[in-house]
């Protein structure tokens, strides 16, 4: 089974970018709920395809965006979560339970934009870490990804019912390279038991969190710029190297 599966971008039912920023002072959600309020509507003047509406709890300041697909549904999702520690910028890509693509702007082509929105209502903090976060599931059709995961990246034999969870970082001088891989089981509704749900086939679940290793300094445009290129590169080749021979990479 281990042998014959390839993991490709053909198998990738569902795939979300994220950019996450840790910024140092600290954001406090009291004090700074002005500065929060105008990220938030710069946000959504100039990229109302992504932004469309905001909230605010005492621990986050959100934004979302409803996506509508005439003929096949609509999703509601959060695309910018800001918390003390920093703001995540979210781009769903492909919406797995609708089976659908969205059409956004590449996230390397304005996240450089979107941190100076960031910057220019938040004039004292340094962005001292970013970290591209691509989370993919990729469908095993009937192959059971337990087993499959097992044989592939470990020497264990998972019981039918256990559960299994790995996380490595393949990191080189520069970046950490956060991967985990997580055997999924997908679920449906049983069409003449609506009450009840039932397998629907195999998944994995892979995501790799791809960020600088030195924060001793205020990220300037090009540091994020040659990050952004980096994980690309890594994630459009290199991953996929290790998902399949895992064994022949370099650690």
């Amino acid at each position: 089974m281990t042998e014959v599966f390839t993991f490709t971008p053909a198998r990738i039912e569902h795939l979300e970018e994220k950019i996450g920023c840790d910024i140092r002072p600290a954001i406090e959600m009291k004090l700074d709920r002005p500065h929060l309020i105008d990220f938030g509507n710069d946000l959504t003047d100039k990229y109302p395809n992504l932004y469309e509406s905001t909230v605010q709890s005492p621990n986050q300041f959100l934004a979302q965006k409803r996506f509508i697909f005439p003929g096949k549904g609509e999703a509601e999702i959060i695309t910018l979560v800001v918390k003390p520690s920093g703001p995540l910028f979210v781009f769903p890509r492909v919406l797995g339970p609708i089976e659908e693509e969205t059409d956004l702007p590449r996230c390397d082509d304005i996240i450089t934009d979107l941190v100076a929105i960031f910057r220019n209502r938040f004039t004292t903090r340094k962005i001292i870490r970013v970290g591209l976060i691509t989370e993919y599931v990729f469908s095993t059709g009937a192959y059971d990804s337990t087993e499959l995961v097992c044989g592939r990246f470990t020497k264990l034999k998972v019981p039918p019912k256990g559960d299994l969870f790995l996380k490595l970082n393949h990191c080189c001088d520069q970046f950490n390279r956060l991967i985990t891989i997580e055997p999924m089981t997908k679920r449906r509704f049983n069409p003449t038991k609506p009450t009840e749900v039932e397998p629907a086939g195999f998944a994995i679940k892979v995501t790799v969190d791809f960020n600088n290793r030195n924060m001793t300094e205020d990220l300037k445009e090009e540091d994020i710029v040659n990050l952004m290129h980096a994980a690309k590169n890594y994630n459009k080749k290199e991953l996929y190297e290790f998902l399949n021979n895992p064994s022949e990479i370099d650690t």
